[in-house]
Order: structure tokens, then sequence, then C-alpha cells
């Protein structure tokens, strides 16, 4: 209620008055209900405080609509969060796109949409020092986790999303704050892949229009390397319905399993390959002279990454 003091309903703002009495009125949690009164009755009285004031509202005097009464009656008015409603809309899309994924024995990959009860997260371990110059926890709006198939592994973050109830096109001057939010999150959860969810209205731009999704590598330091994260853009165009929203969601999934198979493979053979080195120099004087002439170079090279790394432990 303190938003109502100091404001004005005189003068040049004696237009405000009524609208203003009803919203304090509904605010304050009176009942909000439609009278068949006729046009030229008035409501009683204008003291704010009385219980049963009624506030009559029309167009014109000619209108033949009910009208808008305030009454008795003290009871939590509905009011309706847009942007989590969109978000649990959007987890929705998700979670559809995720079983029907999983649905495909083919996948190496199996996805899972983290539980909200999870989402909050801390940024730093508990009663550190810093957190007071920085925030404490951040809670990601969608988190996609995976397994792989015939693995027991622990989940692993596969991606993150975050519902924006905006056409993020024409809030260009939001694009920084945007991916920094992103990027963090990525970083934060240790994963490549992240992207924005949004509403798509504008029929100026048919390429956005004509895609389910949009995908590519960031630039580190000015160049695309296999470490760079991925950032996913999914539209919700105007005037589709839920199943194309659902196969462009399926889409980016697709794509982010492949990327991930790809990427565990490099990562298993840079495994074996370090372990065939170990094995190759712990029995070094076991191998043949021929042999040991060709990859003696490679051998050193490999002794003085693996030392470096001992010292940096």
């Amino acid at each position: 209620m303190g938003d109502f003091i100091g404001l004005k309903n005189n003068g040049v703002y004696r237009q405000y008055k009524d609208a203003l009495l009803a919203a304090k009125k509904i605010i304050s949690r009176y009942g909000l209900s439609y009278s068949s009164a006729q046009p030229d009755q008035k409501h009683s009285g204008n003291n704010e405080n009385t219980v049963n004031q009624k506030y009559s509202a029309y167009s014109s005097e000619q209108s033949k609509e009910p009208k808008v009464s305030i009454i008795s009656g003290r009871i939590m008015p509905h009011f309706i969060d847009m942007n989590l409603l969109f978000e649990y809309y959007c987890r929705a899309l998700f979670k559809k796109a995720i079983d029907k994924f999983n649905q495909d024995n083919k996948n190496m990959i199996v996805f899972e949409l983290e539980s909200t009860k999870q989402a909050k997260r801390r940024v730093f371990p508990e009663k550190s020092d810093i957190e007071s110059f920085f925030m404490e926890h951040y809670v990601p709006d969608i988190v996609i986790t995976y397994t792989q198939k015939g693995k027991t592994d622990k989940p692993k973050v596969a991606a993150v999303f975050d519902a924006k109830y905006s056409d993020i096109e024409k809030q260009t001057y939001k694009q920084r704050e945007r991916t920094h939010q992103i990027l963090f999150y990525t970083q934060m959860l240790g994963c490549k892949y992240g992207g924005l969810i949004s509403p798509y209205t504008s029929d100026e731009n048919k390429k956005i229009s004509a895609k389910e999704y949009f995908s590519d590598n960031i630039l580190i330091n000015g160049s695309k390397e296999d470490k760079s994260p991925v950032l996913f853009y999914i539209p919700l165009v105007d005037k589709k319905d839920s199943d194309f929203y659902t196969n462009g969601i399926k889409s980016a999934l697709d794509e982010i399993s492949n990327r991930i198979i790809e990427q565990e493979k490099n990562a298993q053979l840079t495994k074996d390959t370090s372990d065939l080195a170990d094995i190759l120099i712990n029995h070094e004087e076991k191998l043949s002279p021929k042999l040991l002439g060709l990859i003696s170079d490679k051998l050193e090279k490999i002794k003085k990454i693996k030392n470096i790394k001992k010292e940096e432990v």
C-alpha cells in the first residue's frame, strides 16, 4: 500500500482518481465482482474506508456493459507471475522433448530434466569471506543432465537454458546481460552447452521464423576451438503449436547429444593415449632399438608434459 503514498488525484491527475481507488481496494484484498446496475447509478459515498462501497466503471455513458464492483469480503487477490508461468511452460516443452528423445533406442545418451528442487546453487562455499561482495546463489531455469547407456556414472550436466518471457530480438540493450548470464551458468555447471528460449512474435525476420533453433560455438580469444561453449537460441515462433516447439527442442537435443558423444570419444582417446604413454615410459628399456628410435622424441615430450603436470599438482 505504500506505493499509493504521495500519488495525486486532483487537478490534471483527476482522471486517475477512480482507477487508483479501484486498484487500492483490490490490493487491499477486497472482492471484485460484476454488477448489472445502470450507468446513471453512482456508487455510494467517497470514503475509501467504507467496506461495502462499490466502484463502477464505464467506457462511456451509453455503455451497456456490466459494472465492475468492489464489494466486501476480504479475499486474496489473484496475481499471475507470467515470467514464472512461461518458465514452467518451457519446462513442460523440454520434458516432452526429452521423453521423445529417450524413446529412440538408437541414442547412446539418456537425458533428464533436473527438478526445480535442485535448481538453487551456491556460488561460494558456506561462510566464505568473499561472498558479501558477490551474489551468494544462482538459480538456472532449465538444467538438463545426461548419462550414457550401459554406464552407471553419476549424471552430468548436459546443458542449461534460460526462459525469457519477452521478444529478445527487440531487446538489444540486454544482449550483453543475457550472454554473460548463460556463459556464467555453463561455467558454474561445468557444461559446454547453454542457451535461451523465448517467444518470437516478429514477422520481419523470416530467417528466424523458418527455423526451429539456432546454435554456434563462441570464439575464445578470437578463434573457434573444440572447448568453446556452444550457445543455442530456441524461438517459440508465433502461430505455431506446441508440437512444433517440442520438435525444435528435440532437434537441439539431438545436436547436443551428438556433440557430447564426440566429446566423450575424444576424452576417452586422450585417456587411452595417456595410458599407452605411461606403459611405454615404464617399459622403455624393453623396447626394441628400432621402435625406440621411432618414438624417442615423442616419449621425451610426453615425459616433460607429465613432469610439468606433477609439479603443478
